[in-house]
């Protein structure tokens, strides 16, 4: 870690977070020649960094993803205090997939910026530093949609409480958190039949994206995954809420222009969602999870995609309970 004194004139200052020496030479580069900046720190660690950053107060701050025990994701959590510091992922795994993204900007990253923009394209690079820099304010976390998008959902599916974040909750909540704790479903851990059968499923509809999710109370897990990296985030984040409290087939046939999801990092984030096509997973009589069909461009949901989907549903379930010992539930 090396740092310097802040210079009298009022130019832009960064500090660089990034485990690798070229990198952040490349940035200190970009930053100095092209930019203009004062590069008043380097960090190669979160922890280093974050005391870095309190002690310089910069005016920007970049972050890699991908770094030795504590990673860029927490050095988020650490520094998020700091509203006058906007901070920027320059990582390529964030573009593994829009949830990847979505998630570290509801988590107070600014933006996303990939690597390679920096050696492709340092003109693009620049000119996203320089629009985040000339906002008005900080980007706070994602904002909360309408209390009044409950309205679009049965009444007798959806508990009378919202809570801050703004998605519906299904009225059987404590009994259906209580069922996916025991069974075990919500995690990272890959499952080899739950993925191939959403590969069968966007196959079968076109689809580019297919997923199966399961929520617990404060996040969403996706625990089998087509065409998108496997990961969990933010509740607040899933339309999956939304099919949960549903019990049937839940379309969003264009979110950028839906009430209820324009202002959700999943769509405003790039690449971002479109078209949502949401069944739930229905395990003893309980809406446990959902499995999904996503697309980045608005499109027409048609009765063979929503049959197909709802078989998907049906298969899911019962992979499920083949492997839950009778016990399990009745415990």
């Amino acid at each position: 870690m090396k740092f310097s004194k802040e210079t009298t004139n009022r130019r832009k200052r960064v500090v660089v977070v990034d485990d690798s020496r070229t990198m952040q030479a490349a940035l200190e580069q970009i930053f100095s020649l092209r930019l203009g900046f004062d590069v008043v720190g380097l960090a190669s660690d979160a922890q280093s960094a974050a005391e870095l950053i309190r002690k310089m107060r910069p005016d920007l701050v970049t972050i890699d993803l991908c770094m030795p025990y504590i990673d860029g994701r927490k050095l988020l959590e650490m520094i998020a205090d700091l509203t006058d510091v906007r901070k920027v992922i320059v990582s390529g795994q964030a573009f593994d997939s829009p949830a990847i993204a979505a998630s570290l900007e509801a988590a107070g990253a600014d933006a996303c910026i990939h690597k390679k923009d920096l050696s492709q394209d340092p003109a693009k690079f620049c000119s996203r530093i320089q629009a985040i820099l000339a906002r008005s304010k900080p980007r706070t976390a994602l904002r909360g949609l309408p209390v009044a998008a409950e309205r679009s959902l049965p009444d007798e599916s959806v508990a009378s409480v919202m809570r801050p974040g703004a998605f519906p909750i299904p009225i059987d909540e404590q009994a259906r958190l209580a069922l996916l704790r025991r069974i075990g479903l919500a995690s990272e851990t890959p499952d080899e039949q739950l993925d191939l059968l959403v590969a069968h499923l966007g196959a079968t509809t076109d689809f580019p994206t297919a997923i199966i999710t399961f929520i617990d109370r404060d996040r969403q897990w996706l625990k089998a995954t087509h065409n998108m990296a496997r990961c969990a985030m933010p509740r607040h984040l899933g339309f999956c809420n939304w099919t949960l409290c549903a019990g049937e087939t839940f379309v969003v046939a264009n979110a950028a222009t839906d009430a209820r999801f324009a202002g959700n990092a999943l769509v405003t984030c790039e690449g971002g969602i479109r078209t949502y096509v949401g069944q739930p997973i229905v395990y003893d009589g309980t809406n446990l999870g959902a499995i999904c069909l996503i697309d980045a461009k608005p499109r027409v949901v048609t009765s063979e995609v929503v049959i197909n989907l709802r078989s998907m549903a049906r298969i899911a379930a019962e992979i499920i309970k083949m492997r839950v010992p009778p016990l399990a539930v009745a415990a």
